[in-house]
């Protein structure tokens, strides 16, 4: 017998009753609508705790906010010592990627997923860079034409200092203040 291809789709704040999938003709999501109709779409699905890194933490242990400890965003938490569903998956014989925004505390782990492509809003405070700021300073530092100004601010990550990267369009070649 195979095993079946297993992706699973997440995002903040989007009930899931906002598809087209779900009847609402006034939203055109014709992707996920296909999706779900050539797999299993989960219509009564809810977030126990619906604060972005508990509801991370449910969603990958499997386990409620009593259990894993996170109940109000305690971005600092330390990781439950608990299996994760990437893991899981690993152990069965699964290949797991993850995409997009994890979003997780410590920043960057990767949950047990064996591949992992991400794009991370920053949290200095937390010592996460910004996807966003690493991807324009690498775009400056290659010369490219980016039409706005960014101020580059030394930026301790817990990973090394990086460059913190404020822009705001101007019309003009990027200009690099240090």
């Amino acid at each position: 017998m195979t095993r079946p291809n297993i992706l699973l789709v997440t995002a903040d704040q989007w009930p899931g009753t906002l598809l087209g999938l779900a009847g609402r003709a006034d939203i055109d999501t014709p992707t996920l609508d296909q999706i779900g109709r050539n797999g299993i779409w989960f219509p009564n699905a809810f977030s126990e705790c619906p604060i972005c890194i508990p509801a991370r933490r449910t969603l990958m242990t499997g386990t409620p906010p009593r259990v894993h400890g996170d109940r109000v965003f305690q971005p600092a938490l330390t990781k439950p010592n608990l299996p994760h569903l990437a893991e899981l998956f690993g152990s069965a014989g699964y290949q797991t990627g993850a995409v997009g925004k994890l979003h997780v505390f410590p920043p960057r782990d990767r949950l047990g997923f064996e591949e992992v492509l991400v794009h991370e809003e920053g949290r200095p405070q937390l010592g996460g860079p910004d996807d966003w700021d690493i991807w324009l300073l690498t775009a400056v530092l290659q010369g490219r034409d980016m039409h706005m100004v960014c101020q580059t601010i030394p930026t301790n990550s817990g990973l090394g200092t990086y460059p913190r990267i404020v822009t705001r369009p101007c019309g003009r070649r990027v200009r690099c203040v240090a």
